[in-house]
C-alpha cells in the first residue's frame, strides 16, 4: 500500500521487472480533495502509463476504488481489475470531489475492499500493488468497519515478497502508527532506514523512541537527523534535552526513585513537547505524594 506522491524508483523498477502486474488505486474523493483530486488523478494515470509502457511489456490490470464517507452519495465506488485502459481512464476521469464533512473518512472500508473484493489473481508470481491516495485519516470509531490490522498484514506480506522495496516498510510503519502501536512502527521504520536512510525517516524514528521514553535509542537517529537536516529546524536543543534525560535516568533508582529527579525528567520532556511521557513521570510522583508542589506545577503547564 503506497501513497502515489511517494512512489520511489524501486517501486516502478519492481513493477516493470514483473511479467504480470495487478494494481489497485484507492482514491479519496471527498470534498477536502477538491483542490487536489485533478492532480491526484493525473498522477495515477502517469503511474499507470509508466508501468504499461515498459519493455518488455508486462501483462497489466488496473482496478479503481473511490471512497468518501458514510452519509455521502456513496461510501465506495469500485471498478474491478481490467486490462482495458480506455475504461480505466473513463472511470478515473469521472471521479469528483464531494461530501465528507468531518476530517476522518471511510479509508478502512476502502482498504478492506481493495484487499478482499478486488478479484486478485491467486498466482503468487503476480506482482500485486495497492496505492492509497488521500489527505485524511480513517474513521476508527465505525462499528463493523474493518480496521488497519488486516491491511498491515497485507503490507507485511508484500515486504517479504519484495524485501528491497522500502515503500512497503514505510507503509507498514504508517499503519502501525494509525494503530497506536509505536513499537512496531519504529521497527518497520528502522528496516526502511537500514535500506534507504534519509532525514525524514530518522526524524520519525527518534520521535517514536522519545515517545516511548527511550532516549538512548533515539540518539543515533537524532545525530543522523542533525547531520542531514533538511527541515531548517534546530535539533541540537532536542539532542541536549535527550542527553540530560539519559543522565537523570541513570541517577534514578527504580526501587526508590527521587521525586525531584522524576520531576526534572518530566520537565525535560515537556520542553521537547512530549507531554504524554512527561505526564507519566508527573503521575508517578503524585501517586506517592499527591501534594508535591513541583509535580502539580508541571501538570498545570
Amino acid at each position: 500500500m503506497l501513497r502515489a506522491s511517494e512512489v520511489s524508483p524501486s517501486t516502478t523498477q519492481a513493477a516493470t521487472s514483473a511479467k504480470t502486474i495487478e494494481v489497485c488505486f484507492v482514491l479519496d474523493t471527498t470534498g477536502s480533495m477538491s483542490g487536489l483530486i485533478e492532480g491526484a488523478k493525473a498522477k495515477i494515470w502517469a503511474i499507470a502509463n509508466q508501468v504499461v509502457k515498459q519493455k518488455p511489456t508486462p501483462d497489466v490490470k488496473f482496478a479503481l476504488i473511490g471512497y468518501r464517507d458514510r452519509g455521502d452519495a456513496y461510501v465506495t465506488q469500485r471498478f474491478d481489475l481490467t486490462d482495458d485502459l480506455d475504461a480505466v481512464f473513463k472511470n478515473l476521469s469521472a471521479f469528483r470531489a464531494d461530501g465528507g464533512g468531518d476530517e476522518p473518512e471511510s479509508v478502512n472500508q476502502a482498504l478492506d475492499e481493495a484487499v478482499n473484493k478486488i478479484a486478485w489473481s491467486p498466482d503468487r508470481a503476480v506482482l500485486k500493488i495497492i496505492f492509497l491516495v488521500g489527505d485524511a485519516p480513517p474513521h476508527m470509531d465505525y462499528a463493523g468497519e474493518k480496521q488497519w490490522a488486516k491491511a498491515v498484514k497485507v503490507v507485511e506480506a508484500l515486504s517479504l515478497e519484495h524485501p528491497t522495496e522500502v515503500a512497503f516498510y514505510d507503509r507498514a510503519a504508517d499503519i502501525y502508527g494509525e494503530l497506536k502501536d509505536d513499537a512496531n512502527a519504529v521497527c518497520w521504520f528502522r528496516r526502511s532506514f537500514s535500506i534507504s536512510p534519509d532525514f525524514e525517516k530518522a526524524r520519525r524514528i527518534f520521535g517514536l523512541y522519545l515517545k516511548q521514553d527511550r532516549p538512548s535509542d533515539a540518539l543515533p537517529y537524532l545525530d543522523y537527523a542533525i547531520r542531514n537536516n533538511t527541515s531548517g529546524f534546530n535539533l541540537a536543543p532536542v539532542k541536549q534535552l535527550a542527553q540530560e534525560v539519559i543522565q537523570l535516568q541513570q541517577t534514578s533508582h527504580k526501587d526508590d526513585p527521587d521525586p525531584a529527579v522524576l520531576n526534572s525528567i518530566a520537565a525535560k520532556y515537556l520542553s521537547m513537547g512530549n507531554r504524554d511521557v512527561a505526564t507519566r513521570y508527573i503521575d508517578s510522583v503524585l501517586k506517592a505524594d499527591p501534594n508535591n508542589k513541583e509535580a502539580l506545577a508541571l501538570k498545570g503547564r
